[in-house]
């Protein structure tokens, strides 16, 4: 474009760069022209917004997802707590097993010794 604009100073400029390089390519520069001056500020806003947009999303994900980790780290250890207590609970009754099997044997020594 800054080529263009030291081509042409005065109106008559611009009729010979439009001989020259044809009316088409006079119709894309000033298409370019308008994008550039017109469009492009838009559509960096948009981008803008769209990029403003994403961060909040991220941001409430991020608050999900910690809310949701922290939640499943307070039942996984809820779980852990509770299989610890079951395995003590479990450690209980086969120690009471244990003491009921040895008390019967020992009954089972007593009876097999009263017989003879």
């Amino acid at each position: 474009m800054g080529f263009l604009l030291q081509l042409a100073q005065s109106p008559s400029d611009w009729q010979g760069i439009a001989e020259r390089f044809g009316v088409s390519f006079l119709i894309l520069c000033a298409l370019g022209l308008f994008i550039w001056k017109m469009l492009w500020p838009f559509l960096t806003e948009q981008i803008n917004a769209s990029r403003q947009q994403v961060e909040k999303t991220n941001t409430l994900l991020e608050a999900q997802l910690n809310a949701s980790h922290s939640a499943r780290e307070k039942a996984l250890s809820e779980f852990m707590n509770a299989l610890e207590r079951r395995d003590t609970e479990f450690g209980k009754v086969v120690e009471q097993l244990e003491n009921l099997a040895s008390l019967i044997e020992g009954m089972k020594e007593n009876s097999e010794r009263n017989r003879r």
